[in-house]
Formats: C-alpha cells, structure tokens, sequence
C-alpha cells in the first residue's frame, strides 16, 4: 500500500509540474472569459486541466476538478480534487501568485496533497502520516508550522478579497498582515512557518482546500471550518461549509473565539 501511495504522489507531482510548464509558456496571455459565478477562467485553466486530466487518468481513480461538471455525491472511496489553477487571478495580473494543486481524498479525508506554484518553481507536497515537504532547485526540506506562539500574530489574508470583517477578525486579535493571493499560496506561506494562519468566510470548492489542508495537516497546523469543527467534503455542490480556517496550532483557539465573538454564530455561511 504504501508502495501505492508512492506511485499517486509521484503521478501527482508530476501532473503539477507538467501543468506547471504549460501554464508559463501562456504567462503573457491577457485573454480570460467570465464564468457563470463570476470567477475568471482562462486558456491556461483548460489547458492546464487537460494536462493534469490526462496523468490521473492513468491510476482509475475517479476525479473531480473545478473546471468539470462534477460528480455525484456521497463521493467514491477515493477521488482526486483538482483546482487547475488556483488563483486565476493573480496569473491575469501577472503577480505570480497561483499554483496548480491535486489532492485526494479518501473515504471523506485528504490524503494526499501536492500544491506547485509554477512562477517560482517551488512545490509543496504531503501523504497523510508521512509529513509534508518543500521542494525548489534540487533541494528538498521538511515544512513545519510556527511551533511558538508570535507575538504579533500574523494574518496571511486575502490580497484579492478583502471584507471589513476581515479587519475586524485581525484588529482583536492585534495581527499583522501578510496580503496575497491564492489558497495555495496562502496555505504554504503558513505550512512553512512564515504566517500563522488564514480564514475565510467565502465559500470555497472542495477543490480550494483539499491539497493544502493535508499540507498544512502534515506539517503541523491545523485546519477547520470557523466554527472550529473538521471540514466537511462532498456536500450537493461540491462546496465547503461554515468557512474555512488553516493555522497553526498554538493559536488555532484564538481565531475561532476571535470569530465567534466578532459575528454570531448563526452568521457563518451555512
């Protein structure tokens, strides 16, 4: 089994960075279409999609990715989730801020991860109980999360989309912020120590959360919905419920009371 799960992750990493490729050689694109939510989606999305499509393929796992229809619920035993690219946005604007991310679930639970961001040619992976890794240049490094509460804490928070509550969140907690964008990006920033934890009320994909959830898991921080319980995957939509918060685990309490007591309960997305 385990000689298995090495051969996913391989076939994973290698879908990403293949991706990845196709991806820069589109860098200088400025063509985007609107998608039914509002999101943009561009020729790099399809093609970076297809790209990854065709490796998964070849281990008959069945697969989800934000640019197809979707799958009928409750999931397989196991399934890949794909965000082709996540953050769109920051590929348009040219701020090398996306990154491709594949994970997989199974039973319900990520357990396996690969997050690679093309623009800087860094990658970020984990298998559940095996720890997650950086990898960039020919060297490799174990990724941990801040194990020693800062002071101040840091908000790596949206660059993109930012709320007023946001600011409220963080003025409580008297944060600094680390503006970016992309879960990707957000999500390694605090797997490799450099940021301390991020939330959002948004609702996001399975797609946005499942590769960087089981990087942030293995390397130490913890990730929940804001109301403090485990993320739920494979609702009607596909979507994650009540939010999401990534951290590290020291100060993982204070952001949930920092949000309980800055909106009530009832108020988070359900």
């Amino acid at each position: 089994m385990m000689y298995f799960m090495e051969i996913l992750l391989q076939t994973a990493i290698n879908a990403a960075k293949d991706a990845g490729d196709a991806i820069m050689t589109l860098y200088a694109s400025t063509e985007f279409e609107t998608k039914a939510d509002g999101s943009p989606v561009t020729v790099a999305d399809m093609t970076a999609n297809e790209i990854v499509l065709a490796h998964l393929r070849t281990t008959y796992i069945p697969i989800l990715t934000e640019e197809s229809v979707g799958i009928p619920v409750p999931y397989p035993e196991q399934l890949w989730i794909i965000d082709p690219i996540d953050g769109t946005t920051g590929f348009i604007k040219k701020n090398g801020e996306f990154a491709v991310m594949i994970g997989l679930l199974e039973h319900g639970y990520p357990i396996l991860g690969v997050v690679y961001e093309p623009a800087n040619n860094a990658l970020y992976y984990a298998r559940r109980g095996e720890g997650a890794y950086f990898e960039k240049d020919g060297i490799k490094k174990a990724l941990s999360v801040q194990s020693i509460a800062p002071a101040p804490l840091r908000f790596v928070r949206t660059r993109n989309h930012p709320t007023p509550f946001m600011n409220t969140v963080a003025n409580k907690l008297h944060a600094t912020s680390i503006p970016c964008g992309g879960i990707g990006i957000k999500t390694n920033i605090i797997a490799r120590g450099d940021g301390d934890f991020f939330f959002t009320l948004a609702e996001l994909g399975d797609w946005d959360v499942c590769a960087p959830s089981i990087i942030v898991t293995e390397a130490g921080g913890t990730v929940t919905d804001c109301t403090g319980n485990p993320l739920t995957y494979g609702t009607k939509n596909h979507r994650i419920e009540r939010g999401v918060i990534f951290s590290n685990t020291i100060c993982h309490p204070e952001v949930v009371t920092a949000i309980h007591t800055s909106l009530p309960i009832q108020e988070i997305h359900q």
